[in-house]
């Protein structure tokens, strides 16, 4: 689902950490905005065995919303997954 993080301003999503097992490689995708019109995505190699991973994304993502897709060969479990938030500067307009 699309998550606003329960603020509602804009914000960049500068990392994500994820506890578990994922395929040999694994592809974090970010959707930005409500409408999920734009969609960056982030392939990193992995092993096989359970350990804690660290995907970093762009860092000029900048929106209100954001929704997360992982996806990979093989199987995947994950334990835990904890997104890193950076609020922007409140700015009037």
């Amino acid at each position: 689902g699309t998550t606003d993080f329960g603020k509602a301003e804009k914000k960049n999503t500068a990392s994500a950490y994820v506890g578990g097992r994922l395929g040999a490689a694994a592809t974090f995708t970010v959707f930005t905005g409500e409408k999920r019109d734009d969609s960056y995505a982030y392939t990193t190699p992995r092993g096989p065995t359970a350990q804690n991973y660290r995907q970093k994304f762009g860092r000029g993502l900048d929106a209100r919303y954001y929704a997360f897709g992982l996806a990979g060969a093989g199987d995947m479990e994950i334990d835990d997954l904890d997104i890193e938030v950076v609020m922007r500067a409140n700015r009037r307009v």
